[in-house]
C-alpha cells in the first residue's frame, strides 16, 4: 500500500497531526498548497486534513480539493483539528472526496492540539489500523 498525507494548516496544528499520521504510515506529508495534486492518483490511500473554520473545512483547502483528479475505487482517510466544535467538517471532506471516486475508510478529529503537548498515538493507531485494511 502506498499512502500520502495532504493537509492544509493555518497555524501549524493540522501540520503536527499530519506529520504524526505520516510517521505512522511511513508516508510523505505535503501541504496542499505545495503538493502536486495530479499525482494523487498514484497513491493507494489519500489521507487528507484541514483545520476547522466556522464548523467547516478551512476555505483555503477547498479549491485544492476541487482540483483532485477522479480516482474511482481509491480509499481515503479524512482528519481535522479544532478548538471548539468540529461541526460538519469531516462530512464535507467525505462528500467532496466521494465526488472524486474515493471511499472514506476513517474520519478522525483532534481537539485542542498544542505543539509539544498533544499525544497523537490514538490517531496514529486508528489510521494505521484503517490503512492495514486497505
Amino acid at each position: 500500500m502506498k499512502p500520502v498525507v495532504l493537509y492544509y494548516s493555518k497555524t501549524g496544528k493540522t501540520r503536527l497531526m499530519a506529520e504524526a499520521i505520516a510517521s505512522a504510515l511511513n508516508a510523505p506529508a505535503m501541504d496542499l498548497t505545495a503538493a502536486d495534486i495530479a499525482a494523487v492518483g498514484s497513491y493507494d490511500l489519500l489521507v487528507l486534513g484541514t483545520p476547522v473554520n466556522g464548523a467547516r473545512p478551512a476555505a483555503e483547502a477547498m479549491p485544492y480539493i476541487a482540483t483532485i483528479p477522479q480516482c474511482p475505487g481509491k480509499k481515503s482517510v479524512v482528519f481535522c483539528t479544532y478548538a471548539m466544535f468540529k461541526g460538519s467538517t469531516l462530512k464535507v471532506l467525505e462528500r467532496e472526496l466521494s465526488k472524486k471516486g474515493f471511499q472514506t475508510v476513517l474520519s478522525v478529529a483532534k481537539k485542542g492540539v498544542k505543539q509539544g503537548e498533544t499525544d497523537f498515538s490514538d490517531v496514529q493507531r486508528q489510521v494505521s489500523e484503517a490503512a492495514s485494511k486497505v
